[in-house]
């Protein structure tokens, strides 16, 4: 098993002390006391994001992004079901309320058994949710949103993006240069970069996205990889899960400055223990603009860790607030975004 500490750097940058927060109560991390990490991860070659608008989420086996399929300003949650390869929504009943907060799955299309990656992002310039897919092949479309939440006449039809994705494992969604479209950030099959591809402004087929270019370095063993802004500085965060279950984020604006005087990036560790969820999706479920974690237990319960009011970042063990239950039976799905 491989620990932040024992990640390779490709390039120096200081070491920062971190702090930590348990995904167990604060009164029993206390307790047992958290381990501390390393700053092992840097910004490659003086890379500054622009501001951004919205926040980032897990989906199956990397990030994505919980977005607004209904139309009414509140992110939903979109989902595959493993068994027969339907893609639905949960709408968000615009109340934060346990399990009321969202509401029975609504079918928007189906068939989706054969794709390796679902995600959903702001593609085509509006601001609904449109899916991103990746099939088997290494094809990835974009299925724009139609405008209207409608059942299986939600979606338009889709127009193929890019091809050769199966050089990448980790995929995510977010507006990284904050121009107002979402750009992909992807790490490579045994690469340790994580590497950038731009929205070019225009949705147009294979021209959507640019070449990709080196944003990170220090990511070989990170096994999720999303995009948040957790620190609350209107720029987006990496926000990862490492093999030793520690929940970290990565901020592009803080840290030790470079020749150029570009920050060279800073981390912390958000939460510890998280073997006792087999998924994180990161979502603002409660519509106060800052993102909070979904996680899926074993038992298939569905919880939210609610972000705090504020960013801390001598106090990060204050970022998440205690779980709340937010349903059952979530199992069924194999894709949570």
């Amino acid at each position: 098993m491989h620990y932040m500490q024992l990640k390779l750097r490709l390039l120096a940058v200081a070491t920062a002390v971190t702090a930590t927060i348990p995904i167990i109560p604060v009164a029993v991390a206390a307790a047992q006391g958290a381990p501390a990490t390393a700053t092992t991860m840097r910004a490659v070659d003086g890379f500054t994001p622009g501001r951004a608008g919205g926040i980032s989420t897990r989906s199956a086996s990397s990030g994505g992004r919980s977005g607004d399929f209904t139309t009414d300003g509140w992110q939903d949650i979109m989902a595959r079901q493993a068994d027969n390869g339907v893609l639905k929504v949960y709408p968000n009943s615009k109340s934060f309320n346990g399990i009321y907060t969202y509401q029975p799955a609504v079918t928007i299309n189906t068939g989706w058994s054969g794709f390796r990656w679902i995600g959903q992002g702001r593609i085509n310039g509006d601001s609904h949710a449109d899916v991103v897919s990746i099939d088997n092949g290494g094809v990835m479309r974009v299925y724009p949103h139609s405008g209207t939440f409608n059942g299986l006449s939600t979606l338009a039809p889709s127009s193929i993006v890019g091809y050769g994705w199966h050089i990448n494992d980790l995929v995510a969604l977010g507006d990284v240069t904050g121009d107002g479209y979402d750009d992909i950030v992807a790490r490579g099959v045994g690469s340790d970069y994580a590497v950038l591809y731009e929205h070019s402004g225009v949705y147009n087929g294979v021209s959507t996205f640019k070449a990709p270019v080196n944003i990170l370095s220090g990511v070989r063993y990170t096994v999720e990889m999303n995009l948040a802004d957790m620190t609350l500085d209107g720029v987006l965060d990496v926000v990862y899960l490492e093999p030793a279950d520690v929940l970290g984020v990565f901020s592009f604006m803080d840290g030790p400055l470079d020749p150029n005087g570009n920050p060279t990036g800073a981390q912390w560790t958000l939460g510890w223990g998280w073997s006792t969820l087999n998924a994180v999706t990161i979502s603002d479920v409660d519509n106060d603009a800052r993102p909070d974690v979904l996680g899926r237990r074993h038992n298939g319960e569905l919880v939210a860790y609610r972000h705090s009011p504020t960013w801390d970042a001598n106090n990060p063990l204050q970022t998440l607030q205690a779980p709340v239950l937010m349903g059952w039976g979530w199992n069924t799905n194999d894709v949570i975004s």
